[in-house]
């Protein structure tokens, strides 16, 4: 039953499609454009150096600053200190790419990893400067975005370790991880470039299909969709479209920064692309995707009250 609704499914948006010419092909010029002049410059450097890291166990480096300060706060060990350093600076979806590469190599265990990608897959500072605070808001005030976008997963891994992972405690005192002995050589290399093409060329394919889901709704006639639900819709579907068309629309409130605060919950919750590229990535592992899920669920939450609150005091 599951594969006739799947198969009927994919036939009636093919056909919706070929109906639809100039709409798929405008969401689908839109979402290469995206993918070629920002998602591989911007991606593909950090995938590839980050795969020879965590391979040669370079990674040290950092962890050797990082682990100490990320034990006490979130119980982590040294190795997942770079996980949440990768999720934090290099954007989506380099943490959850961070924490799969860890554990296939065996760096951190399985229960660290779910653990882990619950709050290390975050937009890049880049994006939150460039694309939202210039290009869309044209707005010199970035502070107050920054503070609620990654104080928010950082709060809710804070209320995790707390909370929620017993079972990585467990875990902990019998997991050793692998160090790797063997020498630097061209093969690694060769690796690590060709799973970065690999990672990079199907978030290309999932941002292309997102993207002409975001086309159709924008095209949709008002009176089929109000103005308030096309922008919650966008925002879910794909998160550069959903962003700029929630800084140019007209959601205005007299007592919230709604519009800023749809804004910090849009970007920090990444978009159901962003969570189908998640789940690429995590293919090759046994890492559910639903607890990442739920925490993006939390964290978008939490950037909004706090985009609110830094409104306020700031």
């Amino acid at each position: 039953m599951k594969k006739i609704f799947g198969s009927l499914f994919f036939a009636c948006v093919f056909l919706f499609m070929l109906c639809n010419p100039k709409t798929t092909v405008s969401g689908a010029q839109t979402g290469l454009l995206l993918w070629f002049h920002s998602i591989i410059p911007a991606l593909l450097p950090f995938m590839i150096l980050s795969s020879l890291m965590v391979a040669t166990n370079a990674i040290s480096f950092f962890t050797f600053f990082l682990g100490p300060i990320a034990n006490k706060i979130y119980g982590i060990s040294s190795n997942g200190s770079y996980a949440l350093f990768a999720g934090l600076l290099c954007g989506y979806p380099m943490g959850a790419k961070t924490c799969a590469d860890l554990v296939q190599k065996q760096k951190i265990s399985q229960a660290e990893a779910q653990y882990l990608l619950c709050f290390t897959n975050n937009p890049s500072p880049a994006f939150v400067i460039s694309y939202i605070c210039d290009s869309v808001l044209k707005t010199p005030t970035t502070l107050p975005f920054l503070l609620a976008i990654y104080t928010a997963p950082l709060l809710a891994g804070f209320i995790y370790h707390i909370f929620q992972h017993t079972k990585y405690k467990e875990e902990k005192k019998t997991f050793f991880p692998y160090l790797p002995n063997r020498s630097f050589d061209l093969t690694l290399v060769d690796n690590a470039i060709m799973n970065s093409f690999e990672t990079v060329t199907k978030l290309g394919g999932y941002i292309i299909l997102f993207s002409i889901l975001a086309s159709f709704i924008k095209n949709l006639d008002s009176r089929i969709i109000h103005e308030p639900l096309r922008c919650f819709l966008l925002a879910l579907t794909e998160i550069s479209t959903g962003i700029h068309y929630l800084g140019n629309s007209i959601l205005k409130n007299s007592h919230l920064p709604i519009k800023e605060m749809a804004i910090c919950a849009c970007v920090s919750f990444g978009g159901l692309s962003g969570i189908a590229q998640t789940k690429s990535i995590l293919k090759n592992t046994s890492l559910s995707i639903l607890p990442y899920i739920s925490s993006k669920l939390l964290i978008s939450i939490l950037s909004a009250i706090l985009f609110y609150l830094y409104h306020i005091f700031l």
